[in-house]
């Protein structure tokens, strides 16, 4: 005869050790999922602090040119500009302002080539919005 003894003893550690293994399984879940709220009080500072930094106008104009705060640039000078300010790690954002006689094709490219060298300082004003502080 088999003695029944032995497995019933080790069935009685077993279904506890089951039992937190899936509360533990649901925790982790449960934390994965959630969203973390960011409290309001800690992110205003940081929205104030970029909003003192001068915004830099970058004007997209047809066949290539560029206009930084005005004057005119070459494309090379414009990239030369743009990886010092990385390099310094410069925070203030540039807001780039598309000409009317761009298509947006040209604009996205455009845009998208910039925004490799800048990241999220980079803004887009498109035309017939307001001008941005």
């Amino acid at each position: 005869m088999v003695d029944h003894s032995a497995s019933s003893s080790s069935n009685d550690v077993l279904v506890p050790l089951i039992d937190v293994l899936l509360v533990v399984l649901c925790f982790v879940l449960w934390a994965g999922v959630s969203q973390v709220k960011v409290p309001v009080k800690a992110a205003a500072p940081q929205a104030a602090a970029a909003s003192d930094q001068p915004v830099q106008r970058l004007a997209m104009e047809p066949r290539g040119f560029w206009r930084w705060n005005g004057e005119p640039i070459s494309d090379a000078q414009l990239r030369g500009r743009l990886q010092q300010q990385s390099l310094q790690e410069q925070t203030s954002p540039i807001l780039l302002l598309p000409s009317d006689a761009l298509t947006l094709l040209e604009v996205s490219e455009r845009f998208n080539s910039l925004e490799v060298l800048v990241g999220e300082r980079l803004q887009l004003q498109l035309p017939g919005e307001a001008i941005k502080p």
